[in-house]
């Protein structure tokens, strides 16, 4: 199956409205702009000349946050804020000698990571992983682990918990196979566990896999096994709070063979879907019960022309009581179309209620009686009055960001009074580089 997936990031900012970056058919990084309702307003060039790779995230003070890397070598870091872009050269990667994959860049309790892959050109089966951490003060170069590869990089994926622990997956390869390993980053001692725990089976081999932290804490990882010549789909849990606490657990899932493509997992209202690509269809399977069981849902075409993956950023406060989403599945063009995932949408969202509570409740019952039950004016009055709190929530927002914004521009005033030398933070990480 001939299937062109365009790579993007999403963000979404304090107004609900989105920005998608991309590279283009020229290797030109450009982004689109949508309204709240997700309509195409504009597109415009971010960078006009040839691009290999980039990243972009949003913070809380609504502040873009983009890296890219450039045909001679230049990584450049850009912020945007107020309609203005801010453009620095951070420093020039060897790639007269290396090759780069995977650049990320993340917005971690204020403090920055950017993570890249890099293989020698003489021999690209051995990778490096690197992160480069820092803050406005001091910045540091860490290895996260050396992996063996085949032909092709395997990309790694990134997430984090609410107190800023850094978790890990990657694959490496082991002998004839190829093994899943998690790794994490502990906030408090600021190290990389020394030694990677093993995810998969070591008898057969495995390939993407993808690592999701939901609301509460718990680590899901997926990833396809090589089984009696059929790739099936695998899963297991790390739970934070429960008498499983810290040990992973194997959840058996329905059978989904020779899927194309990695797999997703994201929480919507307080339910886990996972998504997967097979043939010419887009698939989803849900758990209302944390992850410990799965079950089949619904099937879509897709629409081949313009199929992103996208890593996906929100600020925006009524994204949060959807859930939680890292990565999505969507069509872009003139109007993003998310598939699976609820955005922005009330009824949506009264409708997911409705079936989370018959689910729990009248789990025998049959479709027709679910279609039956009328939507009740305490819901419609609960939806309303989440809506007004949301709004609430999101003025005191954008007031704090001023605050936050003043704050900073009176201490950068007077820090150049006392000393009018002081080094650009971006500078320092440029020395880093060289």
């Amino acid at each position: 199956m001939n299937i062109k997936i365009i790579k993007s990031s999403l963000l979404r900012d304090l107004n609900g409205q989105y920005c998608n970056f991309y590279i283009n058919q020229n290797n030109k990084l450009m982004v689109d702009k949508f309204d709240s309702s997700s309509n195409l307003m504009n597109t415009s060039l971010v960078y006009s000349e040839h691009v290999l790779d980039f990243s972009a995230f949003i913070d809380n003070k609504n502040k873009i946050h983009l890296i890219y890397l450039l045909e001679d070598g230049s990584l450049i870091y850009s912020i945007y804020f107020d309609d203005k872009w801010s453009e620095s050269l951070v420093g020039k990667l060897n790639l007269k000698s290396n090759i780069y994959n995977n650049l990320s860049i993340y917005i971690i309790k204020n403090v920055i990571y950017i993570f890249y892959a890099y293989s020698n050109l003489v021999n690209r089966k051995i990778w490096t992983i690197e992160v480069v951490i820092g803050n406005k003060t001091s910045w540091s170069k860490k290895r996260i682990a050396t992996t063996l590869s085949e032909n092709l990089f395997n990309p790694f994926y990134v997430d984090y918990d609410k107190i800023g622990n850094i978790h890990f997956i990657y694959t490496s390869k082991d002998g004839e196979t190829s093994q899943i390993y998690y790794t994490f980053y502990n906030t408090y001692i600021e190290s990389w566990n020394q030694m990677p725990f093993q995810i998969s089976d070591s008898n057969t081999k495995n390939l993407f896999p993808y690592l999701f932290v939901d609301s509460k804490d718990n680590i899901h990882v997926l990833w396809y096994a090589l089984k009696n010549r059929d790739y099936e789909l695998q899963y297991k849990k790390l739970s934070q709070n429960s008498k499983n606490k810290y040990k992973w657990k194997t959840i058996n899932l329905p059978s989904i063979k020779n899927c194309t493509f990695t797999p997703i997992i994201f929480e919507s209202k307080n339910m886990l879907k996972i998504v997967y690509l097979k043939n010419k269809t887009i698939n989803s399977l849900y758990s209302l019960d944390n992850g410990e069981s799965w079950n089949t849902s619904d099937k879509m075409n897709l629409d081949l022309e313009c199929l992103h993956f996208s890593n996906y950023v929100s600020v925006f406060e009524e994204d949060y009581c959807l859930g939680k989403v890292n990565n999505s599945y969507c069509k872009i063009d003139n109007k993003i179309s998310f598939y699976f995932k609820d955005v922005n949408d009330t009824n949506s969202k009264i409708k997911m209620e409705t079936l989370e509570f018959l689910h729990e409740n009248t789990e025998n019952k049959s479709n027709e009686e679910i279609e039956k039950i009328p939507k009740t004016k305490e819901i419609d009055d609960l939806a309303n009055l989440k809506e007004s709190i949301m709004e609430m929530n999101s003025i005191i927002k954008k007031i704090q960001i001023s605050i936050d914004n003043i704050e900073n521009d009176i201490l950068t005033l007077k820090k150049a009074i006392k000393k009018k030398d002081d080094v650009n933070f971006l500078e320092k990480l440029l020395a880093f580089f060289k």
